[in-house]
């Protein structure tokens, strides 16, 4: 088997989801020895795992290539997922029924375990596609801590020789739910798997206890941050308890999750950052804990208060460079899809579709936004969420300024790049510059643009930000340039 599966590695990750999956479902319904299993168990573990973690670049191109292969590749890999973890619930199951307890029985308390660590992979890849996890995944676990915690089995590793070895239920469990508050549906694809792998040095850190009465019966306002409502009867992860009602803080089953120590942690790594022995040693890391501590410390706060929007008012979103171009140029809306506002601020909009078709979705995107009887704009995905019952919802920042559809030829080049122009705004101190699609932009490329009835010509001078479909860029206009395009010119090209 180690053999295949080292064969197998080299191949497509298709193929190897199919080959895995033809092995395993099988596995799972035959009658084997508690120690056979475990052991095949862990080899399948170790390489569905590291084919989650190294998917690249090309994988998820492909996936995105056309809806029936975004949910075929979603669907495979769940499913993958779900045998696994069902394969070590067959060792669970067989040892309770037994009369086994895991303190005392090493391969329950590793099937507990690992059951655990593919429940939190399924949430995981649940995020990465922008999905809410499947219906009881969380309340499982929630059942899970319940039960070491009666069993004071939480801190307890595991290692079996020759077989398996394993980390604390409790880490496992606080990994997942440090990823659970960070808010997930901000990140992208690959930012959700970083951030899964740093919360591996802060799971420990984490302070579950019971609810005192002072926790309890305080009022909003007196709660402390970092505080959360671990909710164990729930299918949520921990909300704030600030945000919690005093009936559920009473309840038996809820725990208090205090995430100051990790807050604490994180700050240190900052200070450790900052030192000049240290620079840019930890660049990566630190913007993405900078974006997920807010929500650790539960001291997030919307910059705009929104308010809900009534007779569900609809608007037309136009996805990507070309469309948001070809909207512009044409004042044509057949390449926008229609989306309902529920609520909506002077800087965003929260919007939800009936589809759970978002595979073409990206966060940090460019969105041209259409509404009737008002001048278009460009909006940025802020967030993006498809639930269990097929809605996709959204969140978007709306950008200051009309923007432009512009064409760009490289010098010496015939090729035409589309592209979208933000023209200065001196009001809120913003420059110019330019949207095109991954690739358009160099150092110091000289582009011609067309912008209308007018021609000029530009460098690029900086990089302002990129994701994984476009560039976004400053540019100087070079002295002399601009110009008058003929009429037949301007259609031509």
């Amino acid at each position: 088997l180690k053999k295949w599966l080292k064969e197998l590695s080299k191949k497509d990750n298709t193929t190897m989801v199919s080959a895995i999956l033809g092995n395993i479902i099988p596995l799972n319904r035959t009658v084997l020895p508690v120690r056979t299993r475990l052991s095949l168990l862990e080899l399948y573990q170790e390489s569905i795992t590291r084919l989650i973690f190294s998917r690249d670049i090309a994988s998820i191109k492909l996936e995105r290539s056309s809806y029936s292969t975004y949910i075929k590749s979603m669907r495979a890999l769940m499913l993958l997922v779900e045998e696994l973890s069902i394969g070590y619930k067959i060792i669970l199951d067989e040892a309770y029924q037994q009369g086994e307890r895991p303190d005392s029985n090493d391969f329950f308390m590793m099937a507990i375990n690992k059951t655990a660590e593919n429940i939190s992979l399924s949430i995981l890849l649940a995020y990465s596609y922008y999905r809410t996890p499947a219906a009881t995944t969380i309340n499982t676990l929630h059942q899970l801590y319940l039960y070491c915690e009666a069993s004071n089995t939480l801190h307890k590793t595991v290692s079996i020789k020759g077989v398996s070895t394993s980390k604390s239920f409790y880490h496992i469990y606080n990994q997942i739910i440090l990823m659970g508050i960070a808010d997930p549906f901000r990140l992208t694809k690959f930012e959700v798997f970083k951030l899964h792998t740093l919360m591996d040095d802060y799971a420990d850190k984490i302070e579950i206890s019971p609810l005192i009465n002072k926790h309890k019966n305080a009022p909003n306002e007196f709660l402390m941050t970092g505080y959360f409502c671990l909710d164990t009867n729930s299918d949520k992860m921990p909300t704030a308890l600030a945000q919690t009602s005093i009936e559920k803080r009473r309840s038996p089953q809820a725990r208090l999750l205090n995430t100051q120590p990790v807050v604490k942690a994180i700050e240190e790594l900052f200070q450790r950052a900052a030192l000049p022995a240290n620079k840019g040693m930890y660049d990566l890391d630190i913007k993405l804990l900078q974006q997920a501590i807010p929500q650790i410390n539960t001291s997030y706060d919307r910059q705009f208060h929104r308010l809900p929007s009534s007779d569900n008012h609809q608007i037309n979103l136009a996805n990507g460079i070309s469309s948001i171009h070809d909207c512009l140029s044409y004042n044509n809306l057949e390449q926008t899809d229609t989306w309902i506002i529920h609520n909506q601020s002077s800087a965003g909009m929260m919007l939800s579709r009936e589809v759970d078709d978002c595979h073409q979705l990206n966060i940090g995107d460019f969105i041209g936004v259409f509404i009737p009887q008002m001048p278009p704009s460009l909006a940025i995905m802020r967030w993006l969420c498809t639930n269990n019952h097929g809605t996709t919802e959204i969140g978007i920042e709306i950008y200051p300024g009309l923007p432009i559809a512009i064409t760009a030829r490289s010098e010496g080049g015939s090729e035409i790049i589309q592209g979208l122009l933000l023209p200065e705004d001196r009001n809120i101190r913003q420059p110019s510059y330019l949207i095109v699609e991954k690739g358009g932009y160099s150092t110091n490329r000289i582009l011609h643009i067309t912008e209308g009835e007018n021609g000029y010509t530009i460098s690029a001078t900086s990089l302002i930000d990129n994701t994984f479909n476009y560039e976004q860029f400053r540019f100087k206009i070079h002295d002399g340039t601009k110009h008058k395009i003929a009429q037949s010119q301007n259609k031509q090209i």
